[in-house]
């Protein structure tokens, strides 16, 4: 019993500390993501929208309270037919329709516009 009752203890910092450290991963790599970002010249291209996605995370908690959170995503062709896939918010992605050829707007892999032509 005494064997039991020391692991009981021991569990609450160690899940303490796990939280912690996880918490400062997710701090250091919003941080890198920004500084990568930062250092890449902010460009203006033409490209077609050919792809379109969304991500729900979370649900219902015990209230009935919605914790959800909705991602949404639209791949990129270049002319040169290289993609690339940006994170935008949900009134930017709405406006955007698979096939649109525009002027895409961004800085690393951060959204900034796309405007149809």
């Amino acid at each position: 019993m005494k064997g039991y009752y020391f692991i009981s203890m021991m569990m609450g910092p160690i899940v303490s500390i796990l939280i912690v450290v996880i918490i400062i991963i997710i701090i250091v790599k919003g941080i890198k993501q920004s500084s990568y970002n930062k250092s890449q010249p902010k460009l203006t291209v033409n490209a077609k929208a050919v792809s379109k996605r969304t991500k729900v995370t979370g649900g219902m908690n015990n209230s009935n309270i919605n914790r959800g959170h909705t991602y949404y995503y639209v791949t990129f062709q270049f002319e040169s037919n290289d993609r690339l896939e940006l994170k935008m918010n949900g009134s930017e992605f709405g406006m955007i329709v698979e096939g649109d050829n525009g002027k895409l707007t961004f800085q690393g892999n951060k959204f900034y516009g796309f405007e149809r032509t």
